[in-house]
């Protein structure tokens, strides 16, 4: 009889092997996401351990029906901001799950680097037109840690038309300077 991964035992030992093996279990979404929140959150973890891709197996977990496998692998391979994941972050964006589309948002945020930012800074800058307040405001988040103050403008416009809302606080017009970093 075939037993089921069992994830926190290869967190512990810090199993690589085990982990990935554990994102492709077909009989179970919940162990599929527990592996994939594990490799999302593992300090330890490289792209590269041992001569082992963990990225391509996460890129695949990353197209999972399961909308939690989805979101963790995206957590994941934020965490490399490598450009071939750029592409898997936007089409999480169509996502028909709101927390897998609103890491995906997060995601484009870590794509600091010269052919990277642009990119990732015309679409977080698309997003601000999205039809959920929610990826708004990530999307404005979004912006503001990539530091572009090019996008000052735009979130200044989207606040006075329509207050970003998150837990509660309205985030007025000159929030957009202070977290964009103008003046």
């Amino acid at each position: 009889m075939f037993k089921s991964p069992d994830v926190e035992n290869l967190r512990k030992n810090r199993d690589v092997k085990g982990l990935l093996k554990a994102l492709t279990y077909k009989r179970s979404a919940e162990i599929r996401a527990q592996a994939a929140r594990v490799i999302a959150n593992a300090l330890w973890l490289k792209s590269d351990v041992d001569g082992i891709d963990i990225i391509g197996p996460l890129m695949t977990s990353a197209k999972d029906p399961d909308p939690g496998v989805r979101d963790y692998s995206l957590k994941a391979l934020r965490r490399y901001a490598l450009l071939p994941s750029l592409e898997i972050f936007i089409a999480a964006l169509k996502d028909e799950d709101l927390e897998v589309r609103s890491s995906a948002v997060d995601c484009l945020a870590s794509f600091t680097g010269l052919e990277k930012d642009e990119r990732a800074f015309q679409i977080l800058l698309g997003l601000l037109d999205d039809r959920e307040a929610r990826i708004r405001w990530r999307g404005a988040r979004s912006l503001g840690k990539l530091g572009d103050t090019r996008a000052v403008d735009a979130v200044i416009h989207l606040t006075s038309k329509t207050p970003l809302l998150m837990c509660g606080p309205v985030l007025p017009a000159p929030w957009a300077r202070w977290e964009i970093g103008g003046n």
